[in-house]
C-alpha cells in the first residue's frame, strides 16, 4: 500500500511498512523515522575509477571511442568531472615577509587524462557524463560531454551535444554549444508531466 503526492515539481511517495510479527499488538509509538549516515564524498575518485575500467575493458576498437558514465550518488558536477579528468583544484597560500597573503590556484597532479604534464589515456575521445538520470529526471539533469585534449582518434559532435573542450590558447576549458539531450529526445521543457498533464496527450 502507497500513497503518492505531486505538487510544483516535489514528488512524494509514502509506503507502509507493516510491524513484524513479535511486535504487533504491542502499545506504543508505530510511526518513527530512521537517521542517515554521514561520511566524506569521493565523487572524483568515483569517476576516475569508472571511466579507468571503461577505458580498458573493450581494447583497441579501432573507431573514436566515446564512454558513458552515469553516476548515481549524492552529487557530481562540473566539478567532479574538471577533478577527476584534469587533477583535484586546489589554492596555494603564502604569505611574504611584509605579512601580504599571496595565493594561486592550480590543481594536483592526479588527473586521469593529464598526469606530469602528459596527456593520458588517449584511446578515450570524449566522455558523456550524467548524474542520476533516469526516466523522470531526464528532463532535468543535463548531460555534460567532455572531450580529451589529445585523443588518438578524435570525434567533433558536430553541434548535437555541447561539449566542453580545453582551449590550447587559454588553457581553460571551454563551452562548444550544441543542444541539450532533453532537446534531441523531444522531452518537454515541464518534464516529468503529471498524471493529469500526460492524460491530456
Amino acid at each position: 500500500m502507497q500513497f503518492e503526492w505531486e505538487e510544483s515539481g516535489w514528488f512524494l511517495r509514502l509506503l507502509v511498512i507493516p510491524k513484524s510479527v513479535g511486535h504487533r499488538g504491542k502499545p506504543g509509538r508505530a510511526v518513527g523515522t530512521s537517521g542517515l549516515e554521514t561520511k566524506w564524498l569521493d565523487t572524483r575518485g568515483e569517476l576516475r575509477r569508472a571511466v579507468a575500467e571503461k577505458a580498458r575493458k573493450y581494447g583497441d576498437v579501432g573507431l573514436p571511442f566515446i564512454l558513458a558514465i552515469n553516476h548515481i550518488g549524492v552529487s557530481c558536477d562540473r566539478t567532479d568531472w574538471t577533478d577527476a579528468l584534469f587533477g583535484t583544484s586546489a589554492v596555494n597560500v603564502w604569505f611574504t615577509n611584509d605579512a601580504v597573503h599571496h595565493q594561486e590556484p592550480f590543481r594536483k597532479n592526479d588527473g586521469l587524462w593529464l598526469l606530469d604534464g602528459k596527456a593520458r589515456r588517449t584511446n578515450v575521445s570524449a566522455i558523456i557524463g550524467g548524474w542520476a538520470i533516469n526516466p523522470r529526471s531526464m528532463g532535468a539533469h543535463r548531460l555534460e560531454v567532455y572531450s580529451h585534449f589529445a585523443p588518438e582518434r578524435p570525434f567533433d559532435f558536430q553541434g548535437n551535444l555541447s561539449c566542453w573542450v580545453l582551449s590550447e590558447v587559454t588553457g581553460q576549458l571551454e563551452e562548444h554549444a550544441g543542444r541539450t539531450s532533453a532537446e534531441i529526445l523531444g522531452i518537454p521543457h515541464n518534464w516529468p508531466l503529471s498524471w493529469d498533464e500526460a492524460k491530456k496527450d
